[in-house]
């Protein structure tokens, strides 16, 4: 039996035992579940009856059989504190976490020539741009392609859709019945080059000429944030000593089709997302782990908060005067002061530009792991968790108000994703949208469990060996890790401990038996509990 046999059966014998468990333990006292569960699982009671026994043998008048009898009957009721007994009385009174067993309907749909980079949804509009040049409107609703936009000459890098409330930019459409009637969206490309689309007909409305690579965007309020590769002569008494690619911010008017202002805000660092956050802030990351926010009242740039002058904190106690780090943000969310980034490590991490504080949350448990990808959505921060040792990504849902961990949505086979956006659709349940290479993912949040619609290909492993169709189904469950509540600080923040991992060779191969063992248990349990919903 295989190593992947012999773990699906432990799993399975362990999952039939918990049932069996939940059904006798329902309606008994804190105080009488040990020995239900002694009796559940076989266990015999301790033969020495304890002080407090609910019938106590006189050893004056009972005969030895008599007490042998009365031993093995005798029933032993533990002492349980008082403590525990209030504590999950509390607990009880605590409202339930309804993400816990949730389902989600998730849809495989591919399109696209190369990787998606960028992803923007609103209701069934769903938008993605590609490193092959194009942008593609799709119909959220059944996952149909509707039309492809073509018009860059460079890798599509980034997206903003203007918003349904800006009626400067919502156009009087006679499409109906058309999806993405009268809206627009914005792209950015490397070929130099911002392009404003409407989507109903898939023409090009507007281009403007950036005279640089543009790496990401923002819109708020007909002003577009671009950021941006140029170069950068350093020179000293008028000798010029090197050319470096350097990070520019600017703002640009979407009315006049000009710039307003620019600063070089990154010396020798590319950027990898900018983002309007609010109270007229706009924050822009780099390659090199770092952050900084300037106050764009008045249409200029003025410098606010630098990351690299917070202070790192841990459980409300600072553990740093400075935060120090040199790892590559990969994507970043804000929710009023508090800026959200995912890197090349496990944690995200948080920064308050008001009171210069940063601390950390748990994404992923794994060793070698990164966060690739955050959205948000009202005050929902859903992040991508991709495990470099499985080569597979699961998404982490959390409340932005008090960074509270609701639970992990799990497929069990999906690849790296690269791009994300979220949104609501029917009664308030959410619809996340997730790129990676070559493909794109629609996962629905159900109302009930009977509601899951899978296709009729067996589930034996992961999705790229079964040779998953397009428009294929399958369903994701919601589950919950009490680790991440802990924040797990090992972590390195630089790319300079990777060499320490690899002189430890010797130890990680004599250790790789038993982490297989656990590998491979954890991807029977996913594959185990998508069998269960069918």
């Amino acid at each position: 039996m295989s190593y992947y046999e012999q773990a699906c059966s432990r799993i399975y014998q362990k999952e039939e035992l918990r049932k069996v468990l939940s059904q006798k333990l329902a309606g008994v006292p804190l105080k009488d579940r040990e020995n239900q569960i002694q009796e559940v699982e076989g266990i015999e009671s301790d033969k020495t009856p304890e002080p407090n026994t609910t019938r106590e043998i006189d050893s004056d008048n009972t005969s030895n059989n008599e007490k042998q009898i009365a031993q093995k009957t005798t029933v032993i009721s533990r002492q349980v504190p008082a403590e525990i007994i209030a504590s999950e009385k509390k607990t009880a009174k605590k409202s339930v976490n309804s993400w816990i067993g949730s389902q989600f309907q998730v849809r495989y749909l591919k399109g696209h020539a190369d990787v998606i980079t960028c992803i923007v949804v609103d209701h069934n509009i769903l938008v993605t741009g590609s490193r092959d040049t194009t942008l593609k409107l799709w119909d959220a609703a059944d996952g149909n392609l509707t039309i492809s936009m073509g018009g860059h000459t460079g890798p599509v890098t980034s997206l903003a859709m203007i918003p349904v409330d800006d009626p400067r930019y919502v156009l009087d459409s006679d499409q109906e019945d058309t999806v993405g009637r009268g809206r627009k969206v914005i792209s950015g490309s490397t070929d130099c080059s911002l392009r404003i689309w409407a989507l109903d007909t898939g023409l090009m409305l507007t281009r403007i000429y950036t005279y640089s690579p543009v790496q990401c965007i923002s819109y708020h309020d007909g002003v577009v944030a671009t950021g941006s590769e140029c170069a950068v002569n350093y020179s000293k008494n008028s000798a010029v000593l090197c050319d470096e690619d350097a990070g520019k911010v600017e703002l640009w008017d979407l009315d006049k089709k000009e710039s307003i202002c620019s600063v070089i805000s990154f010396n020798e660092e590319l950027l990898t997302s900018i983002l309007f956050c609010e109270g007229n802030y706009l924050a822009a990351s780099s390659v090199t782990g770092l952050i900084k926010v300037w106050d764009t009242n008045n249409r200029t740039l003025t410098i606010k908060a630098s990351s690299d002058e917070a202070s790192l904190w841990t459980n409300g106690k600072m553990v740093s005067y400075e935060y120090v780090s040199s790892c590559r943000i990969n994507s970043m969310v804000n929710k009023g002061s508090k800026l959200y980034w995912g890197d090349e490590n496990r944690n995200i991490k948080v920064f308050n530009y008001h009171n210069a504080k940063i601390y950390k949350l748990t994404n992923n448990l794994g060793q070698i792991c990164m966060t690739d990808c955050l959205t948000s959505i009202n005050s929902l921060l859903i992040s991508s968790s991709y495990d470099l040792d499985s080569g597979l990504s699961c998404l982490n849902v959390r409340k932005m108000e008090n960074d509270e961990y609701l639970c992990s949505i799990d497929e069990g086979a999906t690849e790296r994703i690269m791009a994300i956006s979220s949104t609501f659709y029917k009664n308030k349940l959410l619809r996340i949208c997730t790129g990676g290479s070559y493909e794109l993912r629609i996962w629905d949040q159900l109302d009930t469990k009977k509601d899951i619609k899978e296709s009729s290909w067996i589930v034996e492993g992961f999705r790229h060996s079964l040779g998953m169709q397009v428009g294929d189904l399958s369903s994701a469950s919601c589950f919950y890790y009490n680790d991440f509540n802990s924040v797990i600080d090992t972590e390195s923040e630089s790319d300079s401990d990777v060499e320490d991992t690899n002189s430890d060779s010797e130890e990680l191969i004599e250790e790789a038996p038993e982490s297989i063992c656990q590998e491979v248990e954890r991807k029977a349990f996913k594959v185990l509990n998508r069998l269960t919903f069918r």
